[in-house]
């Protein structure tokens, strides 16, 4: 076989294989500039979401509660804030959580139970963690910030949020029509301090 033609036939290979990592990495280079702007768009998304950035605290607990020490040291922090104040022996061995002055403006009662009546504070989306999209829904991953605090948050105790430190969420969105709205969303480090009232 005569030497030019077998040259020519590996350049020509060689050129092929050249063509085809060219053409591979356009295609990476531009899925991860989709995927980028899909993250931008729905960190945009989660940041102009009153309801994430600024949520109610919502917290809600019966007012009579069995005394144990375990209830007790839920209750501790909003006793030493000052929001309210507790009477042992309420009925059958339990304790009942009084508002205090200060806890009334914050606090309502309606019927048996305590309600918070305030806002978190505010917190910023700083990450999306995790996007996996379908069609419709967007399940998300994301790191976040609070920016503010409510001191009245206090009562919460050690597991009050804090500004500077970084927690993680999930949503998940829904497409509707060419936008996306967020059909729900946790967050578990609030969440779980809000279930220890209950």
């Amino acid at each position: 076989m005569d030497t030019g033609i077998l040259t020519e036939r590996i350049k020509s290979k060689q050129g092929l294989a050249l063509i085809a990592v060219a053409a591979l990495c356009l295609i990476v280079m531009i899925r991860l500039a989709i995927l980028a702007h899909d993250r931008s768009a729905v960190q945009d998304v989660l940041n102009s979401s009153a309801p994430i950035i600024s949520p109610p605290l919502e917290l809600q607990f019966a007012a009579r509660q069995p005394d144990n020490p375990d209830k007790r040291a839920v209750f501790m922090p909003g006793v030493a804030a000052g929001y309210w104040g507790i009477r042992s022996g309420a009925g059958s061995g339990g304790m009942e959580i009084i508002l205090t002055r200060e806890g009334q403006k914050l606090f309502t009662v309606v019927g048996s139970s305590i309600i918070a009546g305030f806002h978190a504070g505010t917190r910023h989306i700083t990450k999306i963690t995790k996007l996996e999209d379908t069609d419709t829904t967007r399940e998300i991953s994301f790191d976040y910030v609070w920016t503010s605090v409510q001191p009245a948050t206090s009562v919460l105790g050690k597991r009050a949020p804090s500004t500077g430190q970084t927690y993680q969420g999930q949503a998940i969105l829904v497409r509707s029509g060419e936008s996306w709205q967020i059909a729900h969303w946790t967050m578990p480090e609030l969440d779980d301090a809000l279930k220890e009232f209950q």
